[in-house]
């Protein structure tokens, strides 16, 4: 709760230049005119008001810097200044600069300092019932301390208790935005993606189709279209790891020469094919006027990432290109 409370409360409520000017005219003026009011020694009234604004100043710290080490350090001194107030001055003057103190204990119990805000209030209404419960008269005002200092402390915990459910709130509706802008945004990219398919889908397949669906007669040119079409959408889907623009067109002109190309892909999202190793396959395909060419991926693991099989009337030609040329 501190870190969250801390950064909320300090930098957003009680960071502002106006509020520590304010604070400050307030509790300064307010316990400068009790320094005649002690009936022992000036001495511990001016401790206790040196105290008191020393502890004030001590929260003008630059803004975005305040750190348990500052609280503990203002906590101490506005500790300092309640238990100085209740040892030496009169209990009528001594309570003011005790409630004082312990109004500026609740403030940095508001502002985040929860542990050296309470213990140094446990220990100023401690001192002052060990040093005042002597008489009725004496209790009363370490009632009236403990009453008046007991109502701003345990609203400042409530406090912090609101605003820690705020920030879960507000932490729990980021994450909420946040996972419904990735979704979106995965969302419009398997539309996109999906619509780029089946733009590439209409595109290869409608020039085909679309002499049949009208009447025409299937003759052997269409028939190659056909085929040709069957054959890149089924590469589309089995081995899209081996696309490349290069080998695309190469292995189109092959098709239409009456070479058979299979590609083999591997299960996987390995990217496409280097530009290096379209440009060698492409060159080994280009010359071939009949028989059959096989393009494998192989498995992830293996030194050599593309395998190449070209069965010819001159005999059978292998080749493999090596992974780190397709990465």
């Amino acid at each position: 709760m501190d870190s969250v409370t801390s950064s909320t409360a300090t930098d957003h409520y009680f960071d502002s230049t106006a509020i520590r000017v304010s604070l400050f005219v307030v509790w300064a003026t307010t316990a400068i005119p009790l320094l005649p009011a002690s009936d022992k020694s000036a001495l511990p009234a001016s401790l206790s008001v040196l105290a008191l604004i020393t502890a004030i100043s001590a929260s003008f710290h630059p803004r975005g810097a305040h750190t348990r080490l500052t609280g503990i350090l203002a906590s101490a001194n506005l500790t300092l200044c309640g238990v100085i107030a209740v040892l030496f001055a009169d209990p009528q003057s001594a309570v003011h600069v005790a409630l004082f103190s312990l109004f500026a204990l609740a403030v940095q119990v508001g502002s985040g300092q929860v542990g050296p805000g309470v213990i140094g209030s446990a220990v100023t209404l401690a001192v002052a019932w060990v040093s005042w419960s002597g008489s009725p008269e004496t209790a009363a005002h370490a009632s009236a301390l403990t009453i008046s200092s007991g109502v701003p402390i345990v609203l400042s915990l409530l406090w912090l208790r609101s605003i820690a459910l705020t920030q879960r709130r507000r932490d729990r509706a980021e994450r909420d935005l946040l996972a419904a802008e990735e979704a979106g945004a995965l969302q419009a990219k398997v539309r996109a993606e999906l619509a780029a398919e089946l733009d590439f889908v209409a595109m290869t397949a409608l020039p085909a189709l679309e002499p049949l669906a009208a009447g025409a007669e299937m003759t052997p040119e269409l028939y190659v279209r056909v085929l040709q079409a069957e054959a890149t959408l089924r590469d589309r889907i089995r081995a899209p790891q081996l696309s490349h623009p290069l080998l695309d067109a190469t292995i189109h002109e092959a098709r239409s020469r009456g070479v058979s190309v299979l590609r083999l892909g591997e299960p996987g999202d390995e990217p496409g094919l280097d530009e290096a190793t379209a440009r060698s396959i492409s060159d080994l395909l280009r010359p071939l006027r009949s028989g059959s060419a096989i393009i494998r991926a192989l498995p992830p693991g293996r030194e050599q990432a593309v395998s190449l099989v070209i069965n010819t009337e001159d005999g059978v030609v292998r080749r493999s290109f090596a992974r780190e040329a397709s990465a």
